[in-house]
């Protein structure tokens, strides 16, 4: 008997740990495996084609990630709508597709997507054409304490990163089902989403919204062919970081960014053919990690230790001197 449970004793850490074992292998994997395959198998897909598209609208699509998704669109001969500040950027980066694809049509849309009337624009400016392609990209960062960072500011960047999403989503989303047409919805989100974001709370926040958003969304259109596409982007070299701050792990991340490119060519290999798309090695590295780690965890090692980092203890000082000159 003895024999027998020392047997047994020296089985049972194989017979415990195997299981655990192959939970990681295919936890990963299946993760890992649709990640290469929409890297290094999936090609390019004609959009006005596929989804007989004529018109197509851009948020943020003055420069970075939705100038090059206008640029692709114009490339396969789609018209292109872009929605973006009213500035010199919009109107040069309008004209210069107007140059060089004379036969299309473009439309330059000034409009703040904080403001209380900018749905009011954009209908007005689709209001004879249908947009059957809708990609949400605008979208930006900005950094500091929460409770010291004016609410006004906040909430701007609050709606521009979701609130006018969920606006624009919902009003061509709509016509494109009174239509009964085929369509293609996408929401450029940001691995910031993935973990909380220390000093940068509503975009981690946002982002991780519009994620879920947009998956959940997947579900209620399937049957009616309108595609929804999330793309989680590893850095990209944008003006993204034009408001970093001076923060040292924004520039530090900024020096792996690679050309905005690099979405637009996610986004036309992956249209149809998933809904969640990891894109780079820094979304592939924090999806993997936090299979190892769970979130709540995660959660709670930065909520004991990013105040000994030195972007906190920077920001710290930045919010006493400004007190100290108020006083």
């Amino acid at each position: 008997m003895f024999a027998t449970l020392t047997n047994i004793y020296a089985f049972a850490p194989a017979w415990i740990t195997l299981p655990y074992f192959l939970i990681g292998i295919i936890t990963i994997w299946t993760f890992l495996g649709p990640v290469l395959y929409q890297s290094y198998v999936l090609k390019e897909q004609d959009f006005k084609q596929k989804y007989n598209a004529k018109w197509a609208l851009v948020t943020g699509g003055s420069s970075g990630i939705g100038e090059q998704i206008a640029r692709r669109l114009a490339k396969q001969g789609i018209n292109v709508v872009i929605a973006a500040l009213d500035n010199n950027l919009l109107h040069e980066t309008v004209a210069d597709l107007k140059a060089k694809y004379p036969d299309l049509q473009f439309r330059a849309v000034g409009v703040d997507l904080s403001s209380k009337d900018f749905m009011d624009k954009l209908i007005d400016a689709t209001k004879d054409v249908e947009i059957n392609l809708l990609f949400n990209n605008a979208g930006y960062i900005t950094t500091g304490f929460f409770a010291h960072t004016a609410l006004e500011k906040t909430i701007a960047n609050y709606n521009v990163n979701s609130t006018c999403t969920i606006k624009i989503t919902h009003h061509y989303l709509n016509l494109m089902l009174q239509r009964k047409q085929k369509g293609l919805i996408e929401f450029t989100s940001s691995s910031g989403g993935f973990i909380p974001g220390a000093m940068t709370g509503i975009y981690s926040a946002t982002k991780a919204f519009i994620t879920n958003f947009g998956a959940s969304l997947a579900a209620e259109t399937y049957e009616h062919e309108i595609d929804i596409l999330v793309v989680n982007p590893s850095p990209i070299a944008s003006n993204f970081f034009a408001n970093a701050g001076g923060m040292a792990v924004l520039q530090l991340v900024k020096k792996t960014a690679q050309p905005p490119i690099v979405i637009a060519d996610t986004i036309f290999r992956c249209a149809g053919r998933t809904t969640v798309v990891d894109q780079g090695l820094y979304s592939v590295i924090i999806r993997i990690f936090l299979k190892i780690l769970d979130w709540n965890v995660f959660a709670d090692i930065m909520a004991t230790s990013v105040s000994t980092t030195g972007d906190y203890k920077n920001l710290q000082k930045k919010v006493l001197e400004a007190q100290q000159k108020t006083q």
